[in-house]
């Protein structure tokens, strides 16, 4: 180490032990100030240096806090239970299992919700279930889609939506609460101006509005995310889109030549069958019949290739 390390060291070496000095200095100064009150107050005990266990646990404790020590967790002497006690224990946690039958789990099932902001509970029992299923329907006819995972994106911002349109009610509500307890405790405030009774509703549920507004920003960058993600699915299955059409049609052609149901499971999912029927529709005679005897002529060279490779 050079002779700048070691200085420094040394410096550092001193700091620290002049900061224990100070720490132990106010720590006595400190604990003889509580001595001196503990013995005015227990004066009726005797002198110092017989104060009550419990004075010289205050002290000690005090000390111990001032250095900065851990306080020692306090031991309590453990229960002991009789027979009978225990007995009785286990009889009331029998009576206290909760609902068993499905009526009762049903009706505690929304105990915990309170704004319906979170968790997996969209529509309270006080939501209006025909208008929500209203606006899932308009967001289906607003995006088409196709496939579960389209479904689930859409249904997934239907209920951001309708979640964010629950927010200024809330906002209201929580806004008239404030005002009605203010104005029952100080009547006065019912001559103030309003904005000047809203200012003080908002210092006093400072939190439960920053909640509010935390949530709300939650759930628009969710919609905002998921709504990319559909619109990506979206783009990608109509790139997609013409080979998924062309094979289906080869599928449909070849069952109907042979007289077979047609059953082709992307019907539904990467397209809808009323564009698969226009699809069908829009093809000539000619282009049907090329179709059909390529699928035909390449169905007659598998069995070949299988045999070669055999």
């Amino acid at each position: 180490m050079s002779d700048r390390s070691i200085r420094r060291a040394a410096e550092r070496e001193a700091r620290k032990a002049a900061r224990t000095a100070a720490n132990l200095q106010a720590a006595d100064a400190r604990m003889e100030a509580l001595r001196n009150d503990t013995a005015r107050n227990d004066s009726i005990l005797g002198p110092i240096s017989e104060l009550s266990a419990a004075a010289q646990a205050r002290i000690q404790l005090e000390h111990d806090r001032t250095l900065g020590f851990p306080a020692a967790a306090s031991e309590a002497p453990p229960t002991t239970l009789s027979q009978a006690q225990l007995n009785a224990n286990r009889e009331n946690a029998q009576k206290s299992t909760g609902p068993i039958t499905p009526e009762g789990k049903a009706k505690i099932r929304l105990n915990a919700v309170t704004t319906g902001l979170t968790g997996r509970t969209v529509c309270l029992p006080t939501d209006d279930a025909a208008l929500y299923q209203s606006l899932i329907l308009s967001y289906e006819k607003l995006f088409q889609p196709l496939g579960p995972e389209e479904s689930g994106l859409v249904q997934s911002i239907a209920d951001i939506r309708w979640r964010l349109d629950r927010i200024p009610g809330l906002h209201m509500a929580l806004l008239n609460r404030g005002r009605f307890e203010l104005i029952h405790e100080v009547p006065q405030l019912a001559n103030d101006r309003c904005d000047l009774l809203d200012i003080q509703v908002m210092l006093r549920y400072e939190k439960q509005f920053r909640n509010l507004e935390l949530q709300e920003a939650r759930l628009a960058r969710r919609r905002d995310k998921e709504t990319a993600e559909l619109r990506r699915l979206q783009l990608e299955r109509k790139a997609n889109e013409p080979a998924a059409l062309e094979q289906a049609t080869t599928a449909y052609l070849v069952a109907k030549h042979r007289n077979q149901p047609f059953d082709n499971p992307g019907i539904g999912f990467e397209f809808s069958s009323q564009r698969f029927n226009a699809h069908i529709a829009s093809l000539t005679p000619l282009r049907k019949e090329q179709l059909l005897q390529k699928a035909l002529a390449s169905a007659a060279e598998q069995p070949e290739t299988m045999q070669a490779a055999a």
